[in-house]
């Protein structure tokens, strides 16, 4: 994280959002409650956008409620729709799974087999 801080005091922004695409999401949302909000949002605002949606799920309501009172309409949509995605395969997985299970269960050996 030093290597971030650097990157942020000497106004390195390019540098800092490639080295920010290495970090995991819950990382980079602990890094931005350390900081000043208005620096937060700034840095926030530099990741990729299907990153910024991942990291927005792991910010606490506070700053979730400030990035999204400072995003453009679009932008807020954009991260919307992109965890909305993610619910969509993340249900879509346990679906599967589920039905899954019950493939192998009605399976000779499984649970209803006689």
């Amino acid at each position: 994280m030093e290597k971030i801080r650097q990157f942020i005091e000497s106004k390195q922004y390019t540098l800092l959002r490639k080295e920010l695409t290495e970090y995991n999401h819950a990382d980079i949302a602990e890094l931005l409650e350390e900081l000043p909000k208005e620096e937060a949002f700034q840095i926030f605002r530099l990741l990729p956008k299907d990153m910024a949606a991942d990291v927005f799920s792991y910010l606490p309501i506070d700053l979730e409620q400030m990035v999204i009172i400072s995003l453009t309409d679009r932008e807020a949509a954009n991260i919307v729709d992109n965890l909305m995605a993610d619910d969509a395969r993340f249900n879509g997985r346990n679906a599967f799974q589920r039905s899954q299970t019950s493939v192998r269960e009605c399976q000779p050996g499984g649970k209803e087999s006689h």
